[in-house]
């Protein structure tokens, strides 16, 4: 009798999981950048780079604001896609001072457009006033290229 409980429970846990689609497929369209991408804006003085990893619209990574006449930012983001919206936390150092802020980019083929619009202290970092109202200009513009 335990045998044949055995090959049931068996059955009916492989029923149940074949039952999901692979996690590999799941979230991935056209629309959503792949699991792990690096991006980068440059003009001629300043460099920005942006390392993602999305794991089921989540998101972690780096994120490098180096200014040529400024100090550099640099830290960590975290966040999550919201349609085309990518919508994380910056906690980051400059000048020796940590702080965070919140960034929002547009997601769009290969790359993530940073988003403007007036701010406010709320909890102890900055936040956009109004989501709905940024202005995605095109003069920030980071480009996917390959990881190093």
């Amino acid at each position: 009798m335990s045998l044949k409980f055995l090959a049931f429970t068996v059955l009916i846990v492989s029923l149940i999981c074949c039952d999901e689609p692979p996690r590999s497929a799941k979230n991935h369209s056209a629309s959503n950048p792949d699991a792990l991408g690096c991006y980068r804006y440059a003009n001629e003085r300043d460099t920005f780079h942006l390392k993602v990893i999305i794991t089921d619209r989540l998101l972690t990574g780096s994120l490098v604001y180096d200014f040529g006449e400024k100090d550099k930012s640099e830290g960590i983001i975290r966040g999550q896609l919201k349609g085309d919206l990518l919508l994380a936390d910056y906690t980051y150092r400059s000048e020796g001072t940590q702080s965070t802020r919140q960034v929002v980019f547009k997601y769009s083929s290969d790359t993530f457009t940073e988003g403007h619009g007036p701010t406010e202290m709320q909890n102890g970092k900055m936040v956009f006033s109004n989501i709905d109202s940024l202005y995605f200009s095109n003069a920030i513009i980071f480009r996917k290229l390959n990881c190093e």
